[in-house]
Protein backbone atom coordinates (compact mmCIF):
# COMPACT_ATOMS: atom_id res chain seq x y z
CA UNK A 1 0.00 0.00 0.00
CA UNK A 2 2.61 2.34 0.60
CA UNK A 3 4.46 1.72 -2.89
CA UNK A 4 4.57 4.57 -4.95
CA UNK A 5 3.31 4.48 -8.37
CA UNK A 6 6.67 4.57 -10.17
CA UNK A 7 7.26 1.06 -8.68
CA UNK A 8 3.50 -0.46 -8.77
CA UNK A 9 3.66 0.23 -12.31
CA UNK A 10 6.76 0.08 -14.23
CA UNK A 11 5.33 0.97 -17.82
CA UNK A 12 5.05 4.14 -16.70
CA UNK A 13 8.50 4.92 -17.35
CA UNK A 14 8.74 7.17 -14.30
CA UNK A 15 12.22 7.63 -12.75
CA UNK A 16 12.75 5.66 -9.60
CA UNK A 17 14.04 7.95 -6.90
CA UNK A 18 13.80 9.83 -3.82
CA UNK A 19 10.68 10.65 -4.43
CA UNK A 20 9.18 7.61 -3.44
CA UNK A 21 9.76 8.31 0.16
CA UNK A 22 7.93 11.39 -0.64
CA UNK A 23 5.18 9.44 -1.89
CA UNK A 24 5.00 6.77 1.12
CA UNK A 25 5.91 9.86 3.49
CA UNK A 26 2.48 11.38 1.84
CA UNK A 27 0.68 7.87 2.98
CA UNK A 28 1.83 8.15 6.51
CA UNK A 29 1.03 11.45 6.94
CA UNK A 30 -2.57 11.61 5.47
CA UNK A 31 -3.02 7.99 8.03
CA UNK A 32 -1.72 10.10 10.45
CA UNK A 33 -4.20 12.85 9.96
CA UNK A 34 -7.63 10.29 9.14
CA UNK A 35 -7.03 6.97 10.05
CA UNK A 36 -7.54 4.94 7.49
CA UNK A 37 -4.86 4.71 4.80
CA UNK A 38 -5.25 6.57 1.05
CA UNK A 39 -5.25 3.06 -0.56
CA UNK A 40 -6.49 0.75 1.53
CA UNK A 41 -9.15 -0.71 -0.93
CA UNK A 42 -6.79 0.17 -4.50
CA UNK A 43 -5.57 -2.08 -6.58
CA UNK A 44 -2.04 -1.31 -8.36
CA UNK A 45 -3.98 0.65 -11.07
CA UNK A 46 -5.77 2.90 -8.42
CA UNK A 47 -1.99 3.65 -7.25
CA UNK A 48 -0.26 4.39 -10.50
CA UNK A 49 -3.69 6.55 -10.88
CA UNK A 50 -3.26 8.16 -7.90
CA UNK A 51 -7.10 7.97 -6.76
CA UNK A 52 -7.57 8.71 -3.43
CA UNK A 53 -10.09 10.92 -1.19
CA UNK A 54 -9.97 12.86 1.67
CA UNK A 55 -12.81 11.55 4.22
CA UNK A 56 -15.86 13.49 5.13
CA UNK A 57 -16.97 13.32 8.53
CA UNK A 58 -20.34 14.46 10.00
CA UNK A 59 -18.65 16.25 12.57
CA UNK A 60 -16.22 18.15 11.04
CA UNK A 61 -14.90 19.31 14.15
CA UNK A 62 -14.11 15.69 15.08
CA UNK A 63 -11.23 15.59 12.70
CA UNK A 64 -10.27 18.83 11.54
CA UNK A 65 -7.17 18.95 9.23
CA UNK A 66 -6.19 22.30 7.72
CA UNK A 67 -6.44 23.02 4.05
CA UNK A 68 -2.25 23.45 3.95
CA UNK A 69 -2.00 19.46 4.93
CA UNK A 70 -4.37 18.64 2.75
CA UNK A 71 -2.78 20.49 0.28
CA UNK A 72 0.94 19.17 1.22
CA UNK A 73 -0.64 15.36 1.06
CA UNK A 74 -1.91 16.32 -2.44
CA UNK A 75 1.63 17.22 -3.60
CA UNK A 76 3.06 14.12 -1.49
CA UNK A 77 0.80 12.14 -3.48
CA UNK A 78 1.14 13.18 -6.98
CA UNK A 79 1.41 10.36 -9.64
CA UNK A 80 4.01 11.68 -11.71
CA UNK A 81 7.45 12.36 -9.23
CA UNK A 82 8.42 14.45 -11.72
CA UNK A 83 6.08 17.18 -10.47
CA UNK A 84 5.86 15.80 -6.48
CA UNK A 85 7.77 17.95 -3.82
CA UNK A 86 11.69 16.61 -3.04
CA UNK A 87 12.58 16.02 0.60
CA UNK A 88 14.22 19.67 0.47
Amino acid sequence: MYRSPEIVDPYLKYLVNHKADVWMTGCVLYTLNYFIHPFIDSNAIGIAAGTYRFPKYPDETQYRVTEKIKDLIRHMLTPNPCFRPSAK
